[in-house]
Order: structure tokens, then C-alpha cells, then sequence
């Protein structure tokens, strides 16, 4: 990056900053975050590129979008967001269409308008599905899934869990599984009336049976747990199946 900004190459400059703000997120630091993001946007907006170049416009509103929506601001990240979901649409750029609309589910679920949110995450679902992109149909069932789970429908939600369970293990999508994890336990411990429901015992129990890629022992046991024990859910977070679980979705990210 200092090469760039020495040679005064913006795009490159650019780049970079897009790329170590994404890896700030992924780290854990939204501020930091944000701040190489709006400068990468600045940047980019002063190149004003025009035609599909503009998709970097969108992936870079995206980003600063999802950084603002980690601090609690949902004005301003759902001004990015949207702005980057009109791009993406006018482009047909079906990938960052999905990223877009994925976080707008997140900002609806911010502002507890559930119907919008499971309204923005079944979009996104059916266009990471048009593209194959397993990370995205696994991120997009989730948010679902929490959608359900704030609207009570225990039945949906637990059937979108399972969905995203089964495209975890037939993808070896470990890592999104790993870096969503606490929101999926959340699913389990934080709903009683959906572990209430016989038919949600019965798809943990299909879940199980799926082929198991590397990484899921102690996940499988916990559900394993969940879906055999008539025993409050709450109390499986005291198990040792539990702190595994969640060591192994720590490392996977």
C-alpha cells in the first residue's frame, strides 16, 4: 500500500485498502474497518468508473456497510447498502446483490423489522442459489433462521438450521459455520419453542445422518444432545460438548 500511495497509483491504492479494511473485519475491528473503507471509497468514487467497473464501487459500499452495521449504525450502514444494491442490480452483479441484500437482512433485524429482514435473506437465498455460491446459501438459510426465530416460528426455524447444517457438511463450509456459530447456538439455547417441537427434534435428527465433513465432532454431539434430551436446552451450554463446539467454530474462522 505504501508503494501505491508513493507512486500515486489510486486503483492499486485503492485495492489495497478495500482488501486490509476487509481483513480488519474479519479480525474483529470494525473502526479500523471503516476507516480504510471510506477511504477506499473516496478514492474510488473521485475515479468514477463507469459501466461494470462500477461492481468495485458496490463491493466496496458493501464492506463499509457491513463495518458501520457492526457498531450499531443501521442509518448509515443501510444508506451504503442500499446505494450498493442499486448498483448491483443495474449491473446484473448477482454476487454483490447477494452480499447487499444479505446485510440489509441484517439491518432490518437491527431495527426489529423481522419481515423485511426474512424478506431481504430469502432474496439473497435464492440468488446465491441461481450462482452455486455454498457460503452464501449457507449465510442466507441462517439469517433465516434468526428471522423465524424473532418472528416464533419455531417450525421455519429450525428447518432453515438444518439447511444450513447440511450445506455446512456436504460443502465443508466450515469456516462460515465457524464464523457464524454463536448465532446459530443462539438458535438452539435461545428458543425453547422451537427445540419444543417434535418435528424440530426429528430434522436435528435427519441433520445427523448427513455425511460429516472435518471439524463437526463436538457440533454433532452437542446437536446429537439437543435432539435427544428432553432436559431444558439452556443447560446443554454447561456441557463439555458445548465448549468444544464453540473452540472449533473459534478455530474455523
Amino acid at each position: 500500500m505504501s508503494l501505491a500511495r508513493e507512486l500515486h497509483h489510486e486503483p492499486i491504492l485503492a485495492a489495497a485498502l478495500w482488501s486490509l479494511g476487509n481483513l480488519a473485519s474479519l479480525e474483529g475491528d470494525p473502526v479500523a474497518a471503516e476507516g480504510l473503507h471510506r477511504e477506499a471509497l473516496a478514492i474510488r468514487r473521485r475515479l468514477n468508473p463507469q459501466g461494470p467497473a462500477r461492481h468495485v464501487l458496490a463491493s466496496t459500499l458493501i464492506s463499509l456497510g457491513q463495518a458501520l452495521l457492526a457498531q450499531g449504525a443501521a442509518d448509515a450502514a443501510a444508506a451504503c447498502l442500499s446505494e450498493a444494491e442499486g448498483i448491483a442490480r443495474e449491473l446484473d452483479a448477482t454476487m454483490d446483490l447477494v452480499q447487499a441484500l444479505f446485510h440489509l437482512g441484517g439491518v432490518a433485524r437491527s431495527r426489529h423489522d423481522f419481515v423485511e429482514a426474512e424478506r431481504r435473506y430469502r432474496e439473497s437465498l435464492e440468488r446465491a442459489q441461481t450462482l452455486g455460491s455454498q457460503r452464501w446459501i449457507l449465510l442466507a438459510h441462517l439469517g433465516l433462521a434468526q428471522a423465524g426465530r424473532d418472528q416464533s416460528d419455531g417450525r421455519g426455524a429450525a428447518n432453515q438450521l438444518v439447511e444450513a447444517l447440511a450445506t455446512a457438511r456436504a460443502h465443508g463450509e466450515v469456516w462460515s459455520l465457524g464464523r457464524w456459530f454463536r448465532g446459530t447456538v443462539c438458535l438452539l439455547l435461545d428458543a425453547p419453542a422451537l427445540l419444543g417441537l417434535p418435528a424440530a427434534r426429528e430434522s436435528l435428527r435427519a441433520a445427523l445422518s448427513l455425511p460429516r465433513g472435518p471439524g463437526f465432532a463436538p457440533l454433532t454431539r452437542l446437536l446429537a444432545a439437543v435432539a435427544a434430551s428432553p432436559q431444558p436446552v439452556a443447560s446443554l451450554a454447561r456441557t463439555e460438548d458445548f465448549a468444544d463446539a464453540s473452540a472449533t467454530a473459534r478455530a474455523a474462522r
